[in-house]
Protein backbone atom coordinates (compact mmCIF):
# COMPACT_ATOMS: atom_id res chain seq x y z
CA UNK A 1 0.00 0.00 0.00
CA UNK A 2 1.18 3.37 -0.04
CA UNK A 3 2.35 5.69 2.67
CA UNK A 4 -0.51 8.41 2.06
CA UNK A 5 -3.76 5.57 1.42
CA UNK A 6 -4.79 4.21 4.76
CA UNK A 7 -6.02 0.34 5.25
CA UNK A 8 -9.53 1.76 4.81
CA UNK A 9 -9.57 3.97 2.18
CA UNK A 10 -8.01 1.09 -0.19
CA UNK A 11 -10.92 -1.03 0.81
CA UNK A 12 -13.86 1.81 -0.76
CA UNK A 13 -11.85 1.75 -4.09
CA UNK A 14 -14.52 2.56 -6.48
CA UNK A 15 -14.29 0.05 -9.92
CA UNK A 16 -13.86 -3.19 -10.45
CA UNK A 17 -11.46 -4.90 -7.92
CA UNK A 18 -10.14 -8.39 -9.05
CA UNK A 19 -9.60 -11.55 -6.78
CA UNK A 20 -6.24 -10.84 -5.24
CA UNK A 21 -7.34 -7.43 -4.46
CA UNK A 22 -10.31 -8.18 -2.30
CA UNK A 23 -8.73 -11.26 -0.86
CA UNK A 24 -5.83 -8.27 0.27
CA UNK A 25 -8.71 -5.84 1.63
CA UNK A 26 -9.86 -8.72 3.80
CA UNK A 27 -13.19 -9.29 1.49
CA UNK A 28 -12.93 -12.73 0.99
CA UNK A 29 -16.61 -13.23 1.32
CA UNK A 30 -16.90 -10.93 -1.96
CA UNK A 31 -13.80 -12.86 -3.52
CA UNK A 32 -15.36 -16.28 -3.06
CA UNK A 33 -18.00 -17.12 -5.58
CA UNK A 34 -20.45 -19.89 -5.66
CA UNK A 35 -23.03 -21.55 -8.61
CA UNK A 36 -26.37 -21.02 -6.01
CA UNK A 37 -26.88 -17.46 -6.28
CA UNK A 38 -29.97 -17.77 -8.89
CA UNK A 39 -31.02 -20.76 -6.51
CA UNK A 40 -31.05 -18.45 -3.53
CA UNK A 41 -32.63 -15.84 -6.03
CA UNK A 42 -35.47 -18.64 -6.97
CA UNK A 43 -36.05 -19.55 -3.38
CA UNK A 44 -36.24 -15.94 -2.47
CA UNK A 45 -38.87 -15.54 -5.22
CA UNK A 46 -41.33 -18.14 -4.23
CA UNK A 47 -41.17 -16.88 -0.51
CA UNK A 48 -42.09 -13.49 -1.56
CA UNK A 49 -45.31 -15.39 -4.10
CA UNK A 50 -45.81 -18.05 -0.86
CA UNK A 51 -46.16 -14.66 1.56
CA UNK A 52 -48.32 -12.25 -1.23
CA UNK A 53 -50.67 -15.37 -1.71
CA UNK A 54 -51.27 -16.74 2.32
CA UNK A 55 -54.31 -15.97 4.23
CA UNK A 56 -54.67 -11.82 4.45
CA UNK A 57 -54.88 -10.27 7.74
CA UNK A 58 -58.46 -9.27 8.80
CA UNK A 59 -59.08 -6.45 6.11
CA UNK A 60 -58.92 -2.71 6.96
CA UNK A 61 -62.19 -1.46 5.65
CA UNK A 62 -65.45 -3.61 6.24
CA UNK A 63 -65.70 -3.10 2.08
CA UNK A 64 -63.91 -6.00 0.20
CA UNK A 65 -64.06 -7.76 -3.30
CA UNK A 66 -63.17 -10.70 -1.84
CA UNK A 67 -66.01 -11.07 0.72
CA UNK A 68 -69.46 -9.74 -1.12
CA UNK A 69 -72.08 -9.25 1.68
CA UNK A 70 -74.82 -8.03 -0.80
CA UNK A 71 -77.21 -9.52 -3.86
CA UNK A 72 -75.61 -7.27 -6.27
CA UNK A 73 -72.00 -7.79 -5.08
CA UNK A 74 -72.34 -11.79 -5.81
CA UNK A 75 -72.39 -11.33 -8.93
CA UNK A 76 -70.03 -8.25 -9.30
CA UNK A 77 -67.38 -10.84 -7.54
CA UNK A 78 -68.58 -13.05 -10.44
CA UNK A 79 -67.78 -11.32 -12.90
CA UNK A 80 -64.63 -9.86 -11.03
CA UNK A 81 -63.15 -13.34 -11.28
CA UNK A 82 -64.47 -14.21 -14.95
CA UNK A 83 -62.25 -10.78 -16.11
CA UNK A 84 -59.30 -12.13 -13.59
CA UNK A 85 -59.54 -15.53 -15.31
CA UNK A 86 -59.71 -14.32 -18.69
CA UNK A 87 -56.49 -11.52 -18.32
CA UNK A 88 -54.43 -14.51 -16.32
CA UNK A 89 -54.76 -16.50 -19.59
CA UNK A 90 -53.89 -14.28 -21.84
CA UNK A 91 -51.31 -13.57 -19.50
CA UNK A 92 -49.92 -17.12 -19.21
CA UNK A 93 -50.13 -17.26 -23.55
CA UNK A 94 -48.13 -14.17 -24.00
CA UNK A 95 -45.62 -15.43 -21.54
CA UNK A 96 -45.19 -18.82 -22.69
CA UNK A 97 -44.59 -18.00 -26.48
CA UNK A 98 -42.63 -15.16 -25.27
CA UNK A 99 -40.26 -17.43 -23.24
CA UNK A 100 -40.58 -19.73 -26.34
CA UNK A 101 -39.73 -16.98 -28.63
CA UNK A 102 -36.52 -16.23 -26.62
CA UNK A 103 -35.42 -19.95 -25.94
CA UNK A 104 -35.95 -21.10 -29.34
CA UNK A 105 -34.43 -17.99 -31.27
CA UNK A 106 -31.42 -17.26 -29.05
CA UNK A 107 -28.08 -16.04 -30.15
CA UNK A 108 -26.12 -19.81 -30.87
CA UNK A 109 -22.36 -19.81 -31.03
CA UNK A 110 -22.56 -20.65 -34.31
CA UNK A 111 -24.73 -18.03 -35.65
CA UNK A 112 -23.10 -15.74 -38.75
CA UNK A 113 -24.66 -12.55 -37.40
CA UNK A 114 -26.96 -12.58 -41.32
CA UNK A 115 -31.14 -11.86 -40.49
CA UNK A 116 -33.63 -14.83 -41.05
CA UNK A 117 -35.58 -14.68 -43.99
CA UNK A 118 -38.57 -12.24 -43.72
CA UNK A 119 -42.31 -13.58 -44.22
CA UNK A 120 -45.09 -10.68 -44.81
CA UNK A 121 -48.65 -10.87 -45.19
CA UNK A 122 -49.34 -14.03 -43.44
CA UNK A 123 -53.34 -13.43 -44.29
CA UNK A 124 -53.84 -16.54 -41.42
CA UNK A 125 -51.61 -15.08 -38.16
CA UNK A 126 -52.97 -11.06 -39.49
CA UNK A 127 -56.82 -12.60 -39.23
CA UNK A 128 -56.01 -14.92 -36.12
CA UNK A 129 -54.51 -11.46 -33.85
CA UNK A 130 -57.49 -9.14 -35.37
CA UNK A 131 -60.33 -11.90 -34.22
CA UNK A 132 -58.95 -13.26 -31.21
CA UNK A 133 -59.33 -10.31 -28.96
CA UNK A 134 -62.10 -8.82 -30.68
CA UNK A 135 -63.99 -12.18 -29.59
CA UNK A 136 -62.10 -11.71 -26.31
CA UNK A 137 -63.56 -8.16 -25.57
CA UNK A 138 -66.78 -9.08 -26.95
CA UNK A 139 -67.35 -11.95 -24.49
CA UNK A 140 -65.98 -9.32 -21.66
CA UNK A 141 -68.60 -6.64 -23.20
CA UNK A 142 -71.47 -9.53 -22.79
CA UNK A 143 -70.63 -10.50 -19.54
CA UNK A 144 -70.02 -7.26 -18.07
CA UNK A 145 -73.39 -6.14 -19.98
CA UNK A 146 -75.42 -9.21 -18.45
CA UNK A 147 -74.34 -8.53 -14.86
CA UNK A 148 -75.13 -4.67 -15.18
CA UNK A 149 -78.38 -5.78 -16.33
CA UNK A 150 -79.10 -7.91 -13.54
CA UNK A 151 -77.64 -5.15 -11.17
CA UNK A 152 -80.03 -2.65 -11.99
CA UNK A 153 -83.42 -4.66 -13.35
CA UNK A 154 -83.38 -5.79 -9.47
CA UNK A 155 -86.54 -4.49 -7.80
CA UNK A 156 -85.57 -2.61 -4.17
CA UNK A 157 -87.31 -3.38 -1.34
CA UNK A 158 -90.22 -1.44 0.49
CA UNK A 159 -88.30 -0.22 3.31
CA UNK A 160 -85.05 0.53 1.41
CA UNK A 161 -83.33 3.81 1.93
CA UNK A 162 -82.82 6.40 -0.86
CA UNK A 163 -79.04 7.39 -0.39
CA UNK A 164 -78.11 10.20 -3.12
CA UNK A 165 -74.20 10.67 -2.48
CA UNK A 166 -72.61 13.89 -5.18
CA UNK A 167 -68.89 13.81 -5.14
CA UNK A 168 -67.40 17.44 -5.19
CA UNK A 169 -63.74 17.75 -5.42
CA UNK A 170 -63.24 18.03 -1.89
CA UNK A 171 -66.08 16.24 -0.16
CA UNK A 172 -69.28 14.24 -0.62
CA UNK A 173 -72.53 15.37 -0.14
CA UNK A 174 -75.36 12.92 0.44
CA UNK A 175 -79.11 13.73 0.73
CA UNK A 176 -80.96 10.51 2.26
CA UNK A 177 -84.18 10.86 1.24
CA UNK A 178 -87.32 8.90 3.18
CA UNK A 179 -85.78 9.11 5.99
CA UNK A 180 -87.80 9.73 9.72
CA UNK A 181 -85.93 10.38 12.45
Amino acid sequence: MDQGVDEETEILKFGPMSEAELREANCDHLAQTNGSSWVSQILVCVCCATAAFADPAPPLSPTNIFAPASTPAKSIFGLSLFVLTVTGVIFLVVFALLLYSVVKFRKRKNDDGREPPQVYGSNQVELAWTIIPILIVVALFMATARVIASVQKQARLDNAIEVVAVGHQFWWNTVIRGWVS
